[in-house]
């Protein structure tokens, strides 16, 4: 079910063939490359959220979802929202240990 004020419109050739391999391989996280970065000095936490909430209204594709209109595939572009994230203080660790849950978390 879409959210009211979401758009749905047909995937460009290269969506239909990602979703089309989501749906022969389920689970696969070939297309996710996660990327981390070592923030160095005092985090403005309410500047990060502003920040991401600020990307996500800016690009389409971050709000997009795939479904079905019948029997063809639809990508539903989503009303821009908070971005929902998590965060976790490593702060009161050694270097070793939150580098080593950094990792973890990021597996």
């Amino acid at each position: 079910m879409t959210q009211p004020g979401s758009v749905m419109l047909p995937p460009s050739f290269a969506q239909e063939l990602l979703w089309l391999t989501a749906r022969v391989s389920p689970g696969d996280s070939s297309y996710n490359v996660p990327r981390t970065r070592k923030l160095v000095g005092p985090l403005d936490l309410d500047a990060l959220r502003r920040a991401f909430d600020a990307l996500a209204a800016r690009h389409e594709i971050l709000r997009t979802t795939y479904g079905f209109e019948g029997d063809r595939a639809v990508q539903v572009i989503h009303p821009a929202t908070p971005v929902d994230f998590t965060v976790v203080d490593l702060s009161a660790q050694t270097n070793e240990a939150a580098l080593a849950e950094a990792r973890r978390l990021v597996a």
